[in-house]
């Protein structure tokens, strides 16, 4: 299928954007890339974006993004607590580990 103009008012997040066709600002586009974002598309519109030629062939699916209570309820299940006492001799076995491999390797060099 051949590339579409699309105005800036009718780009959806997911559209792949090939170049910019006319715009009132002076932002230049480099690369071909993906809308992923409402966000993204506004901040084009500011910059002054007018029409873009996209590729409908790339389409991104949509993801569902989780909600912040999700991820913070998702987060707080996985997290572990752990004493200062417990961790602090496998530290202390981490960085004599650590030591001992830096001083073979300049010693190697």
């Amino acid at each position: 299928m051949a590339y579409q103009e699309v105005h800036i008012a009718d780009l959806q997040p997911g559209s792949y954007v090939v170049q910019v066709l006319q715009q009132t600002g002076d932002v230049i586009v480099k690369h071909a890339g993906w809308v992923r974002t409402s966000a993204a598309i506004e901040q084009l519109r500011r910059k002054g974006v007018q029409v873009v030629l996209t590729d409908p062939d790339k389409k991104l699916e949509e993801t569902k993004t989780p909600s912040i209570a999700e991820t913070i309820s998702h987060d707080d299940e996985q997290t572990t607590r752990a004493l200062f006492s417990d961790e602090w001799p496998k530290a202390e076995r981490a960085l004599a580990q650590t030591q001992k491999v830096q001083r073979q390797m300049l010693d190697a060099v």
